[in-house]
């Protein structure tokens, strides 16, 4: 399946709070909105289980109304409401609810741990999952290591870097055949993109909440873009 206009960014904005990864945005955006295609960040808990939420620092006192030093125990984050009224999310409850519905696909943000043991959880225990599965990789070596081992679908991130030698950058997509390649808005309004374009890629770019910048990213050249509040 071919990734469409709009992704919906951490599980998509519900009673105006964005980066919740709730259950609850989850389901507004899958049953209400009717959207596929699904962001979610995954991190690790303190004791050492995959859970969704972007960072135990900025975004966890954004969305609990305080900080702590260090992360959570698995059990504990569960226990909590996000900004007193939405449901925290292990990773394993959102596979859950991939499994019964089998129309939804997930773009990864893995945040810790790393990609390639990420992809180990998900060949082990959910690996009828793997073809709905778009892993976001940041560096030329790893979108190589998690390619040769298994996974199906990768998209190549660039937000991350500063600075691109766009030569390679050509050489690397041509020679391992490359579909997939997000990069930031300052990118995509630049000359960049109109070299990048010559590919036949999907670009992608984050994030959009505005149809009016949605439309002008879609004329330079961008595919699809990670969302809040779009949707198709």
């Amino acid at each position: 399946m071919s990734i469409p206009k709009l992704i919906t960014h951490a599980c998509g904005q519900i009673n105006g709070v964005n980066y919740s990864n709730s259950k609850e945005a989850l389901s507004y955006s899958y049953h209400s909105k009717g959207s596929k295609f699904i962001e979610v960040d995954i991190n690790l808990s303190a004791d050492d289980k995959y859970v969704l939420i972007h960072d135990w620092g900025k975004t966890f006192e954004y969305l609990f109304g305080y900080n702590i030093k260090n992360a959570l125990k698995a059990a504990d984050f569960q226990k909590l409401k996000i900004q007193d009224s939405l449901t925290t999310q292990t990773l394993e409850e959102f596979l859950s609810f991939m499994q019964e519905n089998q129309d939804l696909h997930i773009v990864t943000d893995v945040k810790a741990g790393g990609n390639i043991r990420f992809l180990e959880f998900i060949k082990n225990h959910y690996p009828k999952l793997l073809a709905r599965i778009y892993i976001q990789c940041y560096d030329f070596n790893e979108y190589l290591t998690i390619k040769d081992q298994g996974a199906q679908y990768q998209i190549l991130s660039l937000y991350q870097e500063e600075k691109i030698d766009f030569s390679k950058l050509d050489e690397f997509i041509k020679a391992n055949q490359v579909k997939h390649v997000s990069i930031n808005k300052p990118r995509a309004m630049s000359d960049f993109i109109l070299s990048l374009s010559k590919n036949a890629i999907t670009i992608l770019t984050h994030t959009v909440n505005d149809t009016e910048e949605l439309n002008i990213l879609l004329q330079r050249g961008v595919n699809s873009v990670f969302t809040d509040t779009l949707y198709l």
